[in-house]
């Protein structure tokens, strides 16, 4: 019965939360103390099973252990407990003995965490007042306890995996907003210098950036002059010898390029480094812009603080790009008439 009230107390504890930490964290509380375990840590499996990352240890203020990777293994692989009365003669912790002498570990206990026959997490526990025998009815109800873990744990995961999925879902369909009202102001006209202003203002919204620019090429691609910017910086008028310019000639190819760190990077030309910074920018980033099989010209979109451009933002610069040059070249044609 005493076991039992243990059991009910400690899934009430664990299915207060989804909190990933919070659950962590009360973990290796209850089973330390239901174990009474000097020392006990807690890791999390990957996806696959595979590499084990400490999540939590107590006492917290102690030494972190590091995974026992041998050890785990046989556990991970067989789904169940690795019983070591004698850390100093058990072969399989050869290869960790001067890490468990450092901690005092005499006999450690390794339980897997097991959600639906997959293997989530590890519990290490260690004894380090003595050599300690761990009797069928401890590592029965250890293992019980790691299994109720690994349920409160796994449907945690799964939450933040749905969040996730959720918060992508929204950023997404914001983007589309973006798109769509991007392709019906550039539709509306066919001023070419609306279009480019109004580019511009959009890249800053939809990149959320501190500023955006559009450089357009001549006939003979051989020099670009800013033509646009949001907000206005004196970019405007800025000019670029593409010949000699190496991020032209990638343009050129048609390739984007993120530039984490403006300062730094060695495929900038002086010319072209001072027209990011202008506004301050530490990262940026540069697409091509593609009128009828040819590029005309790029925007660039700068931010103030270092950022490192997902591949999302370099495939959503993509599409953005397209429809300004889809607008620039109706514009062209009605210039044309």
């Amino acid at each position: 019965s005493q076991r039992l009230a243990l059991l009910n107390r400690i899934s009430s504890q664990l299915s207060r939360t989804l909190d990933l930490y919070a659950l962590y964290d009360t973990l290796v509380r209850e089973v330390s103390a239901a174990l009474d375990a000097p020392q006990l840590a807690l890791f999390t499996l990957d996806s696959e099973g595979g590499s084990a990352v400490l999540a939590a240890h107590q006492p917290a203020n102690g030494f972190p252990p590091a995974p026992l990777i041998a050890a785990f293994a046989r556990a991970r692989e067989t789904l169940t407990p690795v019983v070591v009365e004698d850390v100093e003669t058990t072969a399989i912790l050869e290869p960790y003995r001067d890490s468990l002498r450092h901690r005092g570990t005499r006999s450690t206990l390794i339980l897997p965490l097991v959600a639906s026959g997959v293997p989530v997490g590890m519990l290490h526990i260690e004894e380090t007042r003595t050599r300690r025998r761990y009797t069928p009815g401890e590592v029965e109800l250890a293992q019980t306890l790691a299994n109720q873990a690994a349920v409160a744990l796994q449907n945690a995961r799964l939450l933040v995996e749905v969040q996730t999925r959720a918060v992508e879902l929204g950023e997404r369909n914001e983007r589309m907003t973006f798109l769509n009202r991007m392709a019906n102001s550039l539709s509306a006209t066919l001023d070419l210098d609306l279009i480019l202003r109004q580019a511009a203002a959009q890249l800053v919204e939809i990149f959320t950036a501190d500023h955006a620019s559009l450089m357009l090429f001549d006939d003979n691609r051989r020099v670009g002059l800013v033509e646009a910017e949001h907000p206005y910086v004196g970019a405007v008028g800025q000019r670029l010898s593409i010949p000699t310019d190496v991020v032209a000639g990638e343009v050129l190819q048609r390739h984007t390029l993120a530039i984490e760190d403006i300062e730094n990077d060695l495929r900038l030309s002086a010319e072209f480094r001072g027209n990011l910074t202008r506004c301050g920018a530490r990262s940026g980033l540069v697409a091509p812009l593609v009128s009828q099989g040819l590029v005309v010209g790029l925007f660039t979109v700068e931010s103030r603080t270092l950022r490192e451009f997902t591949s999302d933002e370099l495939e959503l610069s993509e599409t953005v790009a397209a429809q300004i040059a889809a607008a620039l070249t109706n514009a062209q044609f009605a210039s044309d008439l």
